[in-house]
């Protein structure tokens, strides 16, 4: 499979699975498929420590340390 196929299939799992964790909503999620910088998104949101820490888990899990630490703030 090519590196953006995965890529982009990754994405859409770690979305899947923070949706399932209700971490962000159903209209969150479809304004992140359609604006294409989706995780840059995620640190706009407001969201208490918990769910801070789950998210990154979750971005983490599916290879998006950057993300990650951005959401966390390091």
């Amino acid at each position: 499979m090519c590196p953006v196929c995965v890529s982009v299939l990754l994405f859409h799992t770690a979305l899947s699975e923070l949706y399932q964790e209700k971490l962000v909503t159903e209209d969150e999620v479809e304004r992140m498929k359609e604006e294409g910088d989706l995780f840059y998104r995620l640190v706009q949101y407001t969201m208490n420590s918990e769910e801070v820490t789950r998210t990154a888990k979750v971005l983490e899990k599916y290879g998006h340390d950057f993300e990650a630490s951005l959401l966390r703030g390091w």
